[in-house]
């Protein structure tokens, strides 16, 4: 699982796992505390596993009557 609610350090830690430990996904959460992951802010962890031509598996979950 990534940090998501640090996408810097997410995305760090998605290239370290990649480059170094020899990962060929990552698992994510479908949401970061109702937060969604078309938010800008998090972009750049996509687009580092874009970069290193990995994929990002979200997981199902389903979502709270507050969320919907």
């Amino acid at each position: 699982m990534l940090p998501m609610s640090e996408p810097a350090a997410a995305a760090k830690e998605l290239e370290c796992c990649v480059k170094e430990l020899g990962f060929v996904c990552a698992l994510v959460d479908n949401h970061l505390n109702g937060q969604f992951y078309d938010d800008e802010r998090l972009w750049s962890v996509f687009e580092k596993a874009q970069e290193l031509n990995v994929p990002i598996y979200i997981h199902p979950s389903f979502a709270s009557d507050s969320m919907m």
